[in-house]
Order: structure tokens, then C-alpha cells, then sequence
């Protein structure tokens, strides 16, 4: 069984690791997301590199869909007879690390939310609901825009411990996957969270 985690937390990876919007960005503008606004490889920065909808719309769905994937194919891995909350830390906890840190750019990449979201929609689906309530909620009242990201991502494992401790409808399997991610996608942001504490975010990454 370990040798078949570990097989599937390297092609969680490397899936994680296909660096879709820097393709898509390079190929449509000739533009390297690696320099440009927050050289992030991700959704928010492909808008900043290319003020482009259709563009932006096209990054957010790439990223969605290795988290799909990297979610199904975790099912290939598991049989009747073993546990399966290790698979599925693995294949959670890869594609969101390959994606954060993609073997095919230097290990330079996004933060993992997409990924993240594509993986919940199937793996505890009222997480990533809540998730995008939480970011719709406080996207509207944030100045700065990475700040809900960031909260939606630390209170949605507090908020599905709560339905857990009322027994509704979440495993503890479930909740210990989710916050092992989570703890993940936050120390991606932990530069961002240190500029905002310092009041040193740049001021053009506020609203976009």
C-alpha cells in the first residue's frame, strides 16, 4: 500500500505540476506569467498580464480541471480493502504542491486555490461551497483581494470541524484531508499575508 501512495502522491504531482495558464498566456500574448504583476502562475495574474476575460476564464478552467483529475484518479488507486483517507491526502496534497511548485517551471507556480476547488467539488463538495460563499461575502467588503482567498481557505476547515462536531454529514477523514491542504495553500500565501500585516502590498494588487 505505501508504494502505491507514493506513486500516486508523484502523479498527483506531476498532473499539479502542468503549468496550463503559462502556457495559455505565453502561446495567446507571448507574455511570461513568471514576470509578470505578481509572478504568479494563476488565474488573478493572468488577468493582470492580459486584462483578458476569455483568457483569465480559460486559466481558471485548466486549474479546475487538474483538481478533477487528480481526484479520479485517486479512485484507480484504491481497492475495498484499504484506507483511504491516505490516498486521498496524497493526491490532494500533490496536485496543490505541483501546482505551487511546478517541476516544469523551476518549482515556481500558483497558490493552489483552483486546483483546491477542482479537487473539492467532488472529493466534499459543501467545502467548496462554503469556500465560495466565504470569498463572495468577503470579496465584497475586502480592499485588498488576496485577503478573502485567505480567509475563505482558514475558516472553511473551522466551519466543516463545527458540522463534524454536530455529525452532519462530514467525516473526520474528510475534515483531517481538508485542513492538511489548506495548511498547504496558506503557507503559498504566507509572503502576501506578511506584505499586508507590513502595509507594503502594492497598492496596484489590491483590486485585481
Amino acid at each position: 500500500m505505501f508504494f502505491s501512495i507514493f506513486l500516486l502522491l508523484f502523479v498527483a504531482y506531476i498532473v499539479g505540476s502542468f503549468p496550463g495558464p503559462y502556457l495559455l498566456v505565453l502561446l495567446a500574448t507571448g507574455k511570461n506569467l513568471l514576470q509578470e504583476g505578481t509572478k504568479n502562475v494563476g488565474t488573478r495574474n493572468t488577468y493582470r498580464a492580459t486584462e483578458s476575460k476569455f483568457l483569465t476564464f480559460i486559466a481558471l478552467l485548466l486549474d479546475v480541471t487538474k483538481g478533477v483529475a487528480a481526484y479520479f484518479l485517486t479512485l484507480l488507486f484504491i481497492s475495498s480493502n484499504t484506507s483511504t483517507i491516505w490516498f486521498f491526502l496524497a493526491s490532494f496534497c500533490g496536485v496543490i504542491l505541483g501546482h505551487n511548485h511546478s517541476v516544469f517551471l523551476g518549482f515556481k507556480g500558483g497558490k493552489g486555490l483552483a486546483t483546491a476547488c477542482g479537487y473539492l467539488l467532488f472529493f466534499l463538495p459543501v467545502a467548496a461551497g462554503i469556500w465560495i460563499l466565504l470569498w463572495i461575502v468577503l470579496n465584497k467588503i475586502a480592499r485588498i483581494k488576496v485577503i478573502p482567498q485567505i480567509l475563505a481557505t482558514l475558516f472553511t476547515p473551522i466551519i466543516l470541524a463545527a458540522l463534524w462536531w454536530q455529525h452532519i454529514g462530514v467525516s473526520t477523514d474528510q475534515i483531517v484531508v481538508l485542513t492538511i491542504a489548506s495548511i498547504i495553500i496558506l503557507l503559498a500565501h504566507t509572503g502576501r499575508i506578511l506584505k499586508i500585516l507590513n502595509g507594503t502590498e502594492p497598492e496596484k494588487y489590491a483590486s485585481v
